[in-house]
């Protein structure tokens, strides 16, 4: 390495420790700002405000300490090491959500994932599955779906009045095969233990043994799948930084952001782990010059937004990336692309984004238009 190579390289590595000095100092502000409520609107507006308070029990306040010092002190182990680190990342992500949890009123993880994952109101998916897609039969509640959505709102089904079909469909089709009678010697169990949770709810305890589990599955793998968006977001930053230690240290970071820790289990934060799926995809098409990885991304959009259209921003972030690697990162080359580079990879993305609603439309006669349209009355 000559002279200029190393001073670069020292003036990069000053460079990085100064912003991470800034980027800490303005966490550190933020969070002195909220925990002292010096602005209220960091705590919710516009009738979102949530009650702050200390929690009733300080044994799983101490657990959730000793837990964040291990994570903490294994991920300072692993640097370095990139397999075991993202694995270390994806359990301290699932183990942390679970001892957050543990925090609120009464103290009991496993309870809580399942109330709120059974609740009509805090999530509402089960319950839409169990009294239309099951009640009503599939293709009939898929063909009625905008009907349903309104419907929702006088139900008090709220989450289910802007949303697509694919929330219930995922827990209806999940609790078919578990209700299959040749595997009740492994159902049974679970479920009883399941149904000890909610035994006060008469409709929790009419579920089949099927939906019942659905419901416990989905409760309790989602934190593990929000950890899981460790592992793309490794991927993004060692394609685009080229370096695998800054692509470790932002993974390594992931299972220590709150959002997904505290709103777990709602389907919310699985959406950052397929939308961080259909970037690197994205990414991998850009850099590769290869269309099969752009149809990749929009297919997985496709899902996503079968799930919810609160990610619909993520479309405009996408394309807007797409035209800027093309005006600044392909011209560093020789040869740049024509701007009909971005047009093409565009169309594939858009093939694979439109995929599953084409299939829905084919199954319901409900195309993505007629359910958007239901949603902008709600919202």
């Amino acid at each position: 390495m000559s002279e200029d190579e190393r001073r670069t390289a020292m003036i990069e590595r000053r460079s990085h420790k100064r912003f991470k000095v800034v980027i800490t100092a303005l966490v550190l502000l933020y969070l002195m700002a909220l925990a002292l409520d010096l602005y209220p609107g960091l705590r919710g507006g516009s009738g979102w405000d949530w009650a702050y308070g200390l929690p009733d029990q300080a044994a799983p306040v101490i657990l959730l300490a000793v837990l964040l010092l291990v994570y903490a002190v294994g991920a300072l182990r692993l640097r370095g090491r990139v397999r075991p680190a993202l694995v270390w990342a994806v359990i301290g992500g699932t183990v942390l959500a679970f001892a957050v949890v543990n925090v609120s009123p009464r103290g009991d993880a496993f309870f809580h994932l399942f109330t709120r994952t059974v609740s009509p109101v805090q999530t509402g998916a089960s319950t839409v599955a169990v009294r239309y897609l099951a009640e009503d039969g599939l293709y009939e509640s898929l063909g009625r779906w905008t009907a349903i959505m309104r419907e929702s709102r006088e139900r008090n089904l709220i989450h289910f009045t802007t949303s697509p079909p694919g929330q219930p469909l995922i827990h209806h089709m999940l609790a078919g095969p578990l209700d299959i009678p040749i595997i009740d010697f492994a159902t049974e169990a679970p479920s009883m233990a399941l149904r000890a949770l909610q035994c006060s709810d008469p409709q929790v305890m009419d579920y089949t043994r099927g939906e019942i589990l659905s419901a416990g599955l989905i409760a309790y793998l989602m934190p593990l799948l929000a950890a899981l968006t460790a592992v793309p977001l490794y991927l993004i930053v060692r394609d685009l930084d080229g370096e695998s230690r800054t692509a470790l240290q932002v993974a390594q970071w992931w299972p220590l952001i709150p959002a997904p820790l505290l709103f777990a289990p709602v389907w919310n934060t699985l959406y950052p782990l397929l939308i961080s799926m259909a970037f690197y995809f994205l990414l991998r098409a850009l850099q590769r010059r290869c269309l099969r990885y752009a149809f990749f991304s929009g297919l997985v959009m496709s899902v996503t937004t079968f799930l919810n259209f609160a990610v619909l921003p993520a479309l405009l972030l996408f394309g807007l990336f797409t035209l800027g690697y093309w005006a600044i990162v392909t011209r560093r080359g020789g040869r740049p692309p024509s701007f009909w580079w971005t047009v093409v990879n565009g169309v594939w993305f858009a093939v694979g984004l439109v995929t599953v609603w084409v299939l829905y439309d084919f199954v319901s006669g409900l195309n993505a238009l007629d359910v958007w349209r239901v949603t902008l009355e709600s919202h």
